[in-house]
């Protein structure tokens, strides 16, 4: 059986879906994660074992192959857990067929199956929309940042279970409220005697390179272009 979740991938500042693929077939007893993923994913397929069976499921004694597309894309952390997991219950059986078209899955998995919180959760809320994906699955404490996109329905979770009966609809969660963001004022500013203004001009920060530099990085000009 095979069953397709997708995740996303932080690329610098932008973010690309991955579609994680899942074919169980029968043959020797195994878990084989393929797709350019880098040690930490690599090693997923330990925190996947312990997380599916500690979260009352059970891994198929079958081969069990996960393909994070495109193949030629190289992948890095640990947020790909969840969407692992969950493509392994569904193309399982043990996750009933449900939609899973719309659908974001972002978090590292704990041996005990409670879910991570991984960087990149605003990323991944645009990346989702601008692929036509409505929903976003991710840890708690993540799902602040990446509800600050409101087109996105983001769902902070604390563990694997909550996700699969929220899935099955046995126990529907609610959607992170949406925090416009704010600045936080300083009384007195970054800079002594700049009053209550939180970011200086960069006429403040000519003559302190740390600012001077970071301020470049983040309008996108080369050092010394100024």
């Amino acid at each position: 059986m095979t069953a397709t979740t997708s995740a996303t991938a932080l690329i610098g500042v932008n973010g690309q879906i991955v579609q994680i693929e899942c074919d169980i077939t029968n043959g020797l007893p195994g878990l084989v994660i393929v797709g350019l993923g880098d040690k930490a994913v690599v090693e997923a397929k330990e925190r996947l074992r312990s997380a599916i069976k500690n979260s009352g499921f059970s891994l198929p004694p079958k081969r069990i192959t996960l393909n994070l597309a495109p193949a030629d894309l190289p992948k890095d952390g640990s947020g790909y857990d969840l969407g692992m997991a969950v493509a392994i219950l569904s193309a399982s059986g043990q996750l009933p067929d449900v939609p899973l078209e719309d659908c974001v899955f972002m978090g590292e998995l704990a041996l005990s199956g409670q879910i991570k919180a991984t960087k990149g959760g605003l990323v991944a809320a645009q990346t989702a929309l601008d692929f036509g994906k409505r929903r976003l699955f991710t840890a708690a404490s993540s799902s602040i940042e990446a509800a600050l996109l409101e087109e996105v329905k983001v769902f902070g979770v604390h563990n694997l279970l909550e996700v699969y009966h929220h899935l099955i609809g046995q126990k529907v969660l609610s959607c992170t409220p949406v925090t416009p963001w704010q600045p936080t004022l300083q009384p007195d500013g970054i800079f002594p005697g700049h009053g209550r203004n939180l970011w200086p001009t960069y006429r403040q920060t000519r003559n302190r390179d740390r600012h001077r530099r970071q301020s470049q990085y983040y309008v996108g000009r080369p050092t010394g272009s100024w």
